[in-house]
This record gives structure tokens, sequence and C-alpha cells, in this order.
């Protein structure tokens, strides 16, 4: 878990955050959906190029819960040390951009 957490960091470091927002903000929710069933079956198709079907199935059991407690670990401990390099703020349509508008 703490290796899959690593990873993470390691990817939202080389990532720009540009991309991580548009997939974030901007992305479908099927589109987001299809991201997260395209690396279970990947993982998936890793276990069945192995061979042994019943005892790689409880290992991807096992590998979806140690992918899941590797993002709660980055998540909760290991982003919010970084401030807000990783996470970065949303835009706001709303807030102030530094310019004036005015009304004819």
């Amino acid at each position: 878990m703490v290796y899959l957490a690593v990873l993470t960091l390691v990817a939202k470091l080389v990532v720009p955050v540009q991309v991580l927002q548009a997939v974030v903000k901007r992305a479908a929710a099927v589109v987001k959906l299809a991201l997260i069933c395209n690396y279970f079956s990947l993982l998936l198709l890793l276990l069945i190029v192995l061979n042994t079907w019943w005892s790689r199935s409880v290992i991807l059991a096992i590998l979806f819960l140690v992918s899941w407690m590797g993002l709660w670990i980055f998540r909760v401990m290991l982003a919010p040390s970084f401030g807000s390099k990783l996470m970065p703020k949303f835009y706001d349509p709303a807030s102030p951009q530094g310019r004036r508008g005015r009304y004819d």
C-alpha cells in the first residue's frame, strides 16, 4: 500500500496539474469510470496471463484493496504535507480575475 501511495505521489509530481484538473473537472463521469475500469481490467489481464485462476482471483481482490488503501494513504497522509503544489485550487469563475468590466 505504501508503494502505491508513493507511486501516486511521483505520478502527481510528473503529470502536469492542468492534465489532472482537466480529467477531474471536465471529463464526463463515463470517461472517469472508463479509466477506473481500464485500470482494473489491466490488473485482471496481468493476472490471467500469469495463469492459475482461483488463487489469482483472490490476489486480484487483494490488489483492488491495496490500490484503494494506497490512494487513501496518499490522499490523507502524503498529499497534505506538500501543500498546494499537489492539491491545486480549482478555477472559480465568480472570483475576481484581475480585470474590470463596465456596462454601456
